[in-house]
Parts: C-alpha cells; structure tokens; sequence
C-alpha cells in the first residue's frame, strides 16, 4: 500500500514528492485517465493526494487519509465509504487557508479596479478613445468604506488584515449569522464580499430580496461559491445600471455557458476561478501535503479536517 497522486506534476515535482514519501510507493495519475487503467493501484492505496472522481473513492479498500488538493470537497459530501477495509472511516483533508492570501488580494484588486475606473480604463485603450477629466467625477475612494464581509474564514480574515490601511468599516457574519443584522447591513454597505462554503444556510442566501438591499453604489464580490446568489438577478441589476460593479470568481456553472448574462454586464470583472492562484501553488501544495504526510506518519493531528457531511 502507497501513495496515489491524482495531480498532474513535471518530473521535477514527481521527484520530490518520491523523497518525501520514503518507504512508500507513490503512482503518479493524470487527471482524465481510465478508472481501469489505475483501478487496483488507487484501490490498494492508504494516501490519496488530489481530487479523484468521487465514484473511485466509494470503492477504496484501503484508504486511510485523502489529501484534497483544493479547499472545496462539495463533490465528496455524499461519499460513503462502504469498501474501506480499515473500520475507522479515512481521514479528509482540504487545503485549509492555502488560498487565504491570493484569493484575498484578488478581491482587493478588483475593488479597486472597480472604484478607482481601472476596468473603464482597460476598455477606453482596447477602443483607442480618451475621456480624460470626464471619468475623474464618477471615481471612489476604499478608504473609510463600509464593507461587509459574508463569510469569516481564512480568506476574509486575511482580507480585513489587508483593508485596515484603508481604515474601512468592517462587519461580518460567520458561521452563525444572523438575517435581520445581516439585511441591516447590507442597507448601509459599500462592498459586499461574499467568501462562504456551500451548506443548506448558505445556498442562495443572497437571492432576488437580498441583493435589493444593496445599495446601488455599493460593489459585491463572490469568491466563495457560486450557489450563494442569484446570478440572474445579479445580473439584471449590473444591467440596469443599478449597481456600482461585481467581481465575481466563482459562478454555479463552471466553466461559464457562453449564452450566460454575466459575459455582456457592464462593471463585471469575471475573473473565472483564477482568483486562487499564484506563480508557486504547485510547489506550495506540495509544502501543504508533507507537512500533512509527516504529521499523519507521525500519529499527529492533521491539517484542514473536514466533516463532510457538515459541509465545512
């Protein structure tokens, strides 16, 4: 019994992960490949690392402890692991805070873009036009801004770490939020920044009523899941003119249909799942998972537990 990679890693990454892992086999898998292909090797396997189709898991025979590769596991929520030979149930593992720096400065970046006309400028250059001093009245300031944060976890943590410079007015709502506060803030807020996990008490919570709370000169930014709003009515209002802008990372169908209203708002930054990454992720996955392999060798808690059916 070894270790299954189901990422795709250059030879130079497959090398080290082989050291780190000592005595144990390691089988590198392609994204994609044939179930058939791997099946008795990922069956026989006490660590998965990466994102393996949920299906292949409810046949493990093995498996002690799975590594995601992403902090995300909507997919593995209805796993039952009825194959497993082991009687305690394996350990889950997502990237917990990995994207908390990258995903927050995405925010910030496409905050500022929107408020300071950085998209409106992108647009003039693309059309060879110049407005000048006439795009100079509509421009807004971050600082002092009254933002409400949907969601308090790593990402929005670090957020409000990056914002306080800025001096803004931060308010947020974690696990046990509660809807009358929360309407009441949204009524006064300058950008929304929505970063929660898909669970029963947040899918759809920003519908059609929600969002009209909104001011219309206020910003609101998605980088938790695409379940959390009604994007049509999004839409509608960005359409409408009767909102400042949207940065949207995360949609509920990905990748995006070509026919979805999002491609054609006006004040939209799509920046289409992206909003994780960095120069170094593989390499710092990689940290992540023999950080995670030498506490799990070692009989010590692990990093980033998840209750699957929890949704957290």
């Amino acid at each position: 019994m070894g270790i299954f990679v189901y990422l795709e890693f250059d030879n130079d990454r497959q090398n080290r992960i082989r050291r780190l892992a000592g005595r144990d086999d390691v089988h590198f898998c392609r994204p994609g490949t044939s179930f058939e292909v791997v099946k008795e090797t990922f069956l026989s396997s006490r660590i998965i690392f990466g994102n393996p189709p949920r299906h292949w898991l409810a046949q493990c025979r093995a498996l002690q402890w799975l590594q995601l590769d992403s902090t995300g596991f909507g997919e593995y929520e209805a796993l039952a692991w009825d194959h497993v030979e082991n009687r305690e149930q394996p350990v889950v593992c997502n990237l917990s805070g990995f994207y908390a720096e990258p995903v927050a400065e995405t925010c910030l970046a496409g905050i500022l873009s929107l408020m300071r006309g950085i998209d409106q400028c992108v647009d003039l250059k693309a059309r060879r036009h110049w407005r000048g001093h006439a795009i100079r009245p509509g421009l807004r300031l971050l600082a002092n801004a009254a933002v409400v944060f949907f969601g308090f976890g790593a990402i929005n943590r670090r957020l409000a770490e990056i914002l306080q410079p800025f001096g803004c007015r931060i308010r947020s709502f974690g696990r046990n939020w509660d809807a009358v506060a929360l309407d009441r803030a949204l009524e006064g807020a300058d950008v929304v920044v929505c970063v929660a996990p898909h669970t029963s008490s947040t899918s759809g919570v920003f519908d059609r009523d929600r969002l009209a709370r909104i001011p219309s000169s206020a910003i609101l930014v998605n980088a938790g899941r695409g379940s959390l709003l009604d994007e049509a009515a999004l839409a509608e209002r960005l359409h409408a003119g009767d909102l400042a802008g949207a940065v949207i990372d995360v949609t509920a169908t990905e990748p995006l249909p070509r026919e979805h209203a999002f491609w054609s708002c006006p004040n939209l930054l799509l920046t289409q799942h992206s909003a994780g990454g960095c120069e170094d992720e593989l390499d710092r996955k990689i940290d992540y998972f023999e950080s995670n392999l030498h506490r799990f060798n070692s009989a010590e808690p692990v990093k980033g537990i998840v209750r699957l059916s929890r949704g957290y």
